[in-house]
């Protein structure tokens, strides 16, 4: 299972994409993605869940649910988005998931869908995001999701969330999930391909690039808020991570 960087979006952002013969490992991020079919032949798996999309269905999956490209060998359209980007619904619903993410858009809803890789708009992307979650709304039914029944590998994930600015060693996940440090190690290594401070990195580096495009704070003061000693650490970690420094990152970025 994978923790999937380069689709945790931060701020207003939206990311298209079309294909066909999609396959993926479980993975998950902490977007919303929405899935839609135009062609059948779409098999996704959402926290245990298997659907089988036809044409004109589509799933809305839930930011950190766990979720699987099968078999994906028709046209698709799929569009991840931030929780910002309709934060009236996302802050609503942050502590819940559906019990099923199929539901039907309106066919102008998926051409709008369709042409929103093309726009530049904001607003409009904005607007038909929202829409889509209205419609998607109407029909769902919501569950709250206890911290017992989650598994521990998410009770990992959580813990990086909300302690990646400070103490985020394995000592201290140890002492939060009262599992012996060892084992959360191997456990850790094993399930998701990396080590657990090397997660802990990409996490911090991932939120850093988001306050050095969207913020004008300092570099030092981005690198003490995400969770990282000392500048000079920092500077070493994100370009091992981003293959450049931060201030080459952010010169880069703000130059597109």
């Amino acid at each position: 299972m994978l923790y999937q960087f380069n689709n945790s979006l931060r701020g207003d952002t939206v990311k298209i994409l079309c294909g066909r013969s999609i396959r993926f490992q479980p993975h998950l991020h902490n977007s919303f993605e929405l899935v839609a079919a135009k062609e059948k032949g779409l098999h996704i798996r959402v926290d245990g869940n298997d659907y089988m999309l036809d044409v004109g269905k589509a799933l809305l999956i839930f930011p950190n649910q766990i979720h699987e490209y099968v078999e994906a060998g028709a046209d698709s359209i799929i569009c991840i988005f931030s929780p910002e980007i309709v934060s009236s619904y996302s802050s609503t619903l942050s502590q819940y998931v559906p019990e099923s993410n199929l539901f039907t858009p309106s066919n102008a809803c998926l051409s709008a869908l369709s042409h929103l890789q093309q726009s530049q708009n904001l607003l409009l992307a904005q607007g038909l995001l929202y829409l889509l979650c209205s419609v998607f709304h109407e029909t769902a039914m919501y569950v709250r999701r206890p911290d017992r029944d989650c598994s521990l590998i998410e009770k990992i994930f959580r813990f990086v969330d909300s302690n990646h600015k400070g103490d985020c060693t394995l000592e201290a996940l140890a002492a939060h999930t009262s599992y012996n440090y060892s084992y959360l190690s191997k456990y850790f290594k094993q399930y998701t391909g990396i080590r657990f401070i090397e997660y802990v990195n990409h996490y911090r580096v991932n939120e850093a690039r988001f306050l050095l495009r969207y913020s004008n704070k300092t570099i030092l003061s981005v690198a003490l808020e995400c969770g990282f000693d000392s500048l000079r650490n920092f500077n070493r970690v994100f370009k091992k991570i981003a293959e450049q420094t931060p201030s080459e990152y952010r010169r880069t970025i703000r130059a597109i």
